[in-house]
């Protein structure tokens, strides 16, 4: 039987690697750290922080009980596509393992404004890192309850954080109903195949979880 072959690696442009390693510290920064307030820099240049009541113990509970205490990340669908194809794409769609993508969005801005970014390595490349706000993105409240999605503008490139979902189907209906799933179960629920592939910041792989 021949070799299976390697995951194909991606050639990340300055912002992507830059954004793909603050999505991974953010995970970390999150379990590790565990903040119960969320701080952000102020949209307006001279204001103070502001606080964000979004973090609650149902937020650490949910990661502890979908994620066994980790929060991982992906990157989904047209800009691994993209990437493949040596396209250029600005517009990434961050899939979290535990916890929705509103939250884990001010957490990433909440880790930009912390000491813990002020002495990493990319704060000396980065001496001012900014986000655009962070807006909830509407979604049909019957069939996505309790995933709230946000999109924001980090580093020059468009963000939409969402978690990575499965569908449920209840009673007769053929609607289904959004829920938190793992990334299988999110890529097997996915159009097509070239959709369904994932970039795992952590790992820095493709992953093909669908087998196609």
């Amino acid at each position: 039987m021949a070799p299976s072959a390697s995951p194909p690696r991606l050639q990340l442009t300055e912002a992507e690697a830059n954004i793909t390693q603050v999505i991974r510290h953010t995970c970390e920064w999150i379990t590790t750290h565990k903040p119960q307030t969320i701080t952000i820099r102020s949209q307006t240049a001279g204001e103070q922080p502001v606080q964000v009541e979004v973090v609650n113990e149902h937020t650490y509970s949910q990661i502890q009980n979908i994620g066994n205490g980790r929060v991982e990340a992906r990157i989904a669908g047209g800009w691994v596509r993209d990437k493949l194809l040596n396209k250029d794409s600005d517009d990434l769609d961050v899939s979290l393992s535990s916890t929705t993508g509103f939250t884990f969005a001010h957490f990433l801005a909440a880790y930009l404004a912390s000491p813990q970014f002020a002495q990493s390595d990319l704060a000396a490349r980065i001496p001012s890192p900014t986000t655009s706000s962070i807006a909830k993105i509407a979604a049909n409240p019957e069939q996505s309850k309790n995933l709230e999605t946000a999109t924001a503008n980090v580093f020059g490139l468009s963000l939409d954080f969402v978690n990575l979902r499965k569908e449920v189907y209840e009673g007769d209906t053929r609607i289904p109903i959004m829920s938190f799933g793992t990334a299988k179960e999110d890529a097997e629920r996915r159009d097509i195949t070239i959709n369904s592939l994932f970039y795992n910041v952590h790992t820095e792989q493709v992953e093909d979880l669908t087998g196609m």
